[in-house]
């Protein structure tokens, strides 16, 4: 008891408090430069002066901290003390009582605002992370969500808006764009049924080219001249990719994108309400590096499901995070004949 009583004695609390704030400075590249004196002395203090911020305990209050206990059986944290201004924008009322999900409570735990029990004993950050992070928030989810809290940003699960943005979508396309896209349909099938049928056969017995045909070894291109009336034409042929369009990509089921949105994000402010969130500013799909690129059916799906709200893919790599933009682009659809 006496280690405990020196340790938090008001005069250290005191010390602790006017502690200098800023990092430990690095040196420019004539330190780090080679032979020079006392390199060994230089680089074991940053070391030193690194190890004792990153150890440096956390202080704050009791009286301060909101205190909640796990619920493994609900995947819960039941607050039985609420403290400080979070609470506009973590957490939910159920039955009378206030719960916190998993993700919100690590991210409270790591500023110091939650003291979380388990069991009427104390929770450290390595239980807590290894009890809370499952298959459902992997570790990769939990570094978006904080980076955006961390930002201002308030983030919430995302919640499904598909059927509305399907309504929206169809409300929007005028009678003009779906005749043009009727047209575009029917000349790519007339052109496909010129080449079934061997219009275009001729030019080929006057080409310079034409004993590429007509070789021996059974060595022939992949793509014949009549073959090139669009691009969808050539490459089905080369089948490199198949004729997909991301207005005609068949509904997928949520167990069968490999890609999910995960996010709703909402602008830093003062208007924000739990019980009406009203539209994201941009909803977030969170993937690894070493994961394979989504499909398009995949990315038509998700665009379906965000309706008019932006799309935006956090790519996980280690510690790092690189966001990407999903806009809708016009790709050429015809080629020439030379």
């Amino acid at each position: 008891m006496s280690d405990l009583n020196i340790l938090f004695c008001p005069e250290d609390l005191l010390a602790h408090k006017k502690k200098p704030s800023q990092l430990p400075l690095q040196g420019g590249p004539k330190a780090f430069a080679p032979d020079v004196d006392a390199d060994d002395k230089i680089l074991s203090s940053l070391l030193q002066e690194h190890g004792d911020v990153l150890q440096e305990q956390r202080v704050a209050k009791k009286s301060n901290l909101s205190v909640g206990t796990w619920v493994p059986g609900e995947k819960v944290v039941e607050m039985s003390v609420t403290k400080g201004p979070h609470w506009q924008h973590f957490g939910h009322q159920k039955h009378g009582k206030m719960l916190l999900q998993p993700h919100e409570a690590l991210f409270l735990l790591e500023q110091g605002s939650l003291a979380l029990y388990y069991g009427g004993l104390p929770m450290s950050f390595q239980q807590a992370y290894m009890t809370m992070l499952s298959e459902g928030f992997s570790p990769d989810f939990y570094l978006v969500y904080t980076y955006f809290l961390r930002l201002g940003f308030t983030v919430l699960r995302h919640q499904s808006r598909k059927k509305h943005g399907s309504d929206t979508q169809t409300d929007m396309v005028s009678p003009e764009k779906k005749k043009q896209q009727e047209a575009v349909t029917s000349v790519e099938s007339e052109g496909s049924v010129d080449a079934a049928h061997g219009k275009g056969s001729k030019p080929l017995a006057s080409s310079p080219v034409t004993h590429l045909w007509t070789s021996e070894d059974g060595c022939r291109p992949l793509v014949r001249p009549e073959d090139a009336t669009s691009t969808a034409a050539v490459l089905s042929k080369l089948q490199v990719i198949k004729n997909q369009r991301m207005t005609e990509a068949n509904d997928l089921s949520t167990k069968q994108q490999s890609l999910q949105i995960a996010f709703d994000v909402y602008q830093p402010g003062l208007n924000f309400k739990k019980s009406d969130p009203g539209t994201p500013d941009f909803c977030v799909s969170v993937c690894r590096f070493c994961d394979p690129p989504p499909s398009l059916a995949v990315m038509s799906a998700m665009k379906k499901e965000c309706a008019r709200v932006p799309l935006k893919i956090a790519l996980v790599d280690g510690g790092s995070i690189s966001f990407y933009s999903v806009l809708d682009v016009d790709s050429p659809t015809y080629i020439t004949r030379g």
